[in-house]
C-alpha cells in the first residue's frame, strides 16, 4: 500500500494498538489507551483514579516510561476518549499517573474512516510518515 513498509500488526489487527513511526524526522508514538494503557475488560467498568479519570495500569505505565527513555518521541493520542478531554486535560491526567512526556496531538478525526487502523493509515499517508518500527 502506498509504497510504504508496515509492521506486521498493522497489517492484521483492527482492535487497539500503537505504532512508531517518524515523522518530519521525529519521533512518534501513535498512542491508544483502551488495551494500552487502560487495560479492564470491555465488558467491566473502568476503575477510577482519584482525579476522576480512569485508572491506567502501573505495569503498562511503567513499560511506556521505559520506551521512552530509548528515545526522543513525541506522543499524539489515537484514543477515542481524545473526543472528550482536551489536551491540557490528557496531559494532567497522564502527569497525575506518573507518565514522564506529554501528549503532543491527537490524531484527526476522520470521518470515512471505519476504525482505528484506517485512521493511522491516514494520518500517516496524510504526513508523510515513514521508517516504521
Amino acid at each position: 500500500m502506498l509504497g510504504l513498509k508496515f509492521p506486521e500488526f498493522l497489517r492484521r489487527t483492527n482492535h487497539s494498538l500503537s505504532v512508531i513511526c517518524n515523522l518530519r524526522n521525529d519521533k512518534l508514538l501513535i498512542l491508544d489507551l483502551d488495551g494500552v494503557l487502560i487495560t479492564n475488560p470491555s465488558w467491566k467498568a473502568d476503575r477510577i483514579h482519584s482525579d476522576g479519570y480512569s485508572e491506567f495500569n502501573k505495569s503498562c505505565v511503567e513499560n511506556l516510561n521505559r520506551l521512552l527513555t530509548l528515545a526522543e518521541f513525541d506522543i499524539w493520542l489515537s484514543s477515542t476518549r481524545r473526543t472528550v478531554k482536551t489536551l491540557n486535560e490528557f496531559n494532567l491526567i497522564f502527569k497525575n499517573r506518573g507518565i514522564k512526556k506529554d501528549i503532543v496531538g491527537f490524531l484527526p478525526e476522520y470521518a470515512d474512516c471505519r476504525n482505528r487502523k484506517e485512521e493511522i493509515l491516514k494520518f500517516i499517508t496524510e504526513f508523510k510518515a515513514s521508517d516504521f518500527d
